[in-house]
């Protein structure tokens, strides 16, 4: 009786991000954007903060909700796991924060994709809001992480979707907070990732400090006749941080002072 009892008791303590991944559906045609939003909503709203993805093509047709608590969602490989968005708009992935302190979190080991025909503004954005009380500790998406991610045109179909930038770490909301608060974005960190799309920009910082980019690859493509455009990093904060030129395979400015 007593193994019964705790056979019972180990079913019941499958996480919440377990139970809540096999609701996504990778089939290319199901919208997983209010099912993901419900999964996000359940994690965030208990002690568990991960959420595994497996095989397929997860598509959105409207943007998610953006993700207020660290969660760290890992896929099965940017080759066979993808997050694919089909529409138009100003995201496809948004991490806003605000339930955990330092409530970064972490995306590895999937693509994003956005479909033929759509141009969506930023691939993955990170954005700090205003905080005003300096006695809390901050409860902004600082560190958040981004790690062996392939941000692309979808693999299916003519490769006319894009994007206009893949990264954007973004304090700007936080740009002038009251004194003895961290100001902008902290220490976002993408890592061994890679950016391909037509005629886009790889990253953008504003008020992102600390701001690191490691074997970071982009493949961008122009419209024929247009000028050459730089290919890389529009830094708007005034300390990115690029581990070194080697390590960014893409031409890039560093425009900050």
């Amino acid at each position: 009786m007593i193994r019964i009892l705790l056979l019972l008791i180990a079913l019941s303590a499958i996480t919440s991000s377990q139970a809540s991944a096999q609701q996504m559906v990778g089939d290319g045609i199901t919208d997983n954007t209010p099912i993901l939003n419900q999964i996000v909503s359940n994690i965030c709203a208990s002690n568990d903060r991960k959420l595994d993805i497996g095989m397929g093509v997860f598509l959105f047709k409207s943007p998610p909700n953006g993700i207020p608590c660290s969660l760290k969602i890992t896929g099965e490989g940017p080759g066979v796991t993808y997050l694919t968005f089909d529409y138009d708009g100003d995201y496809a992935w948004k991490i806003v924060g605000g339930i955990d302190p330092y409530g970064g979190g972490i995306l590895r080991d999937a693509s994003i994709t956005v479909t033929s025909g759509h141009k969506i503004g930023f691939a993955i954005w990170a954005q700090a809001h205003l905080e005003t009380d300096p006695t809390l500790q901050s409860h902004n998406p600082h560190g958040y992480t981004v790690e062996n991610v392939i941000i692309s045109r979808h693999k299916d179909g003519p490769f006319t979707g894009s994007w206009n930038y893949c990264i954007y770490a973004d304090g700007s909301l936080n740009a002038t907070p009251p004194a003895g608060i961290a100001i902008g974005m902290r220490y976002m960190r993408v890592l061994h990732s890679s950016c391909s799309g037509w005629n886009i920009l790889p990253a953008l910082a504003y008020y992102a400090y600390g701001t690191r980019f490691v074997a970071f690859d982009c493949y961008i493509g122009l419209v024929p006749g247009q000028p050459y455009q730089v290919e890389g990093l529009n830094d708007q904060s005034t300390t990115m941080v690029i581990a070194g030129p080697d390590n960014v395979t893409c031409p890039y400015v560093h425009s900050g002072t």
